[in-house]
């Protein structure tokens, strides 16, 4: 099956968003990516035969995926405007779907992220904003994609990829 850079977005979302106190804690943030995205690899080579070592895998790629990912900043982008306009339960309905459908992806696209090589290209500070701009290129393909990624090294607040 060919995997468009359209397809390689969602990955590279997983990959590359992070939680940014987390990466200003542990360094610059391209070191940050580039070591999770080395962790990811790591798992996802290990034996996975059986459907006890799939789960477990699966676990443990979950765990890192929520390590990474900010799903109420995330969801609070999403919204805009209208975030405010939610109630409390509404906003953790939303937050808990938002992580669903990420998981659910995430899971659905595992065996592909090991078809890319991705590449760590520049990191900038915008402000309270550290931008990582990073390209994956298929291994069978050689089609690529480019994404920018940005996280406050502050606060809490990530911006979606643009593929």
């Amino acid at each position: 099956m060919l995997h468009t850079p359209r397809t390689l977005a969602p990955l590279l979302l997983v990959a590359a968003l992070l939680a940014p106190s987390v990466a200003s804690a542990q360094g610059s943030a391209r070191a940050y990516l580039e070591r999770r995205h080395d962790e990811v690899n790591r798992i996802l080579r290990q034996d996975a035969e059986t459907d006890a070592a799939r789960e477990r895998r699966s676990q443990r790629l979950t765990r890192l995926l929520n390590q990474l990912l900010d799903y109420e900043g995330l969801s609070e982008a999403s919204l805009g405007d209208h975030w405010d306009a939610h109630s409390e339960e509404e906003r953790a309905r939303f937050v808990a779907l938002l992580r669903q459908l990420v998981e659910r992806n995430y899971e659905a696209n595992l065996e592909r992220i090991l078809e890319y090589e991705v590449s760590y290209e520049d990191e900038r500070s915008r402000g309270d904003r550290t931008l990582v701009t990073t390209s994956a290129v298929s291994r069978r393909s050689r089609s690529s994609t480019r994404c920018a990624r940005s996280a406050a090294t502050g606060g809490s607040s990530t911006s979606p990829p643009t593929a």
